[in-house]
């Protein structure tokens, strides 16, 4: 695999661990083109595995065709639940109802998500947003709204 870097001059496969090509499966995660994937579709011929993901924070699409013993990068993941506070500056304000601690390092996300959450922030209705943080991203990449507060 290729040793790429992100522009920040870190490697991009920070955050990973590997596993041999020939046990990937459809829907499991995986490092494409150096960026983390959820497999769509995957067909295995002649020892080559192909591979079709869709990035888990940008939503493109990234295909690559490997030998079935090579070793892959599967990203760690994880999803934490916020309590939106407010939108500044392009930026979220969120809270963790379980610790309590507040962070404002995530960026308004781009198209209907971010217009919708500007929107929900101004309003009076609970609005949660579930952030996905992997190999040194985060993105907001759902959210949900509650009953009236």
């Amino acid at each position: 695999m290729d040793d790429d870097f992100a522009g920040d001059g870190t490697a991009v496969t920070s955050g990973t661990h590997p596993v041999r090509a020939s046990e990937l499966r459809k829907d499991g995660l995986v490092v494409l083109k150096g960026f983390p994937c959820k497999i769509v579709e995957l067909a295995t011929t002649g020892g080559q595995v192909k591979l079709v993901g869709i990035d888990i924070i940008t939503g493109k699409k990234y295909e690559d065709t490997v030998s079935g013993t090579a070793d892959m990068d599967v990203p760690e993941v994880t999803r934490t639940e916020y309590l939106l506070n407010g939108v500044f500056e392009g930026y979220l304000s969120l809270m963790s109802e379980t610790t309590g601690e507040t962070t404002d390092t995530v960026k308004v996300p781009a198209g209907k998500l971010g217009e919708v959450l500007t929107a929900d922030s101004e309003g009076e209705k609970a609005v949660y947003v579930t952030v996905t943080r992997t190999m040194s991203q985060e993105a907001v990449t759902s959210l949900r709204v509650a009953a009236a507060v």
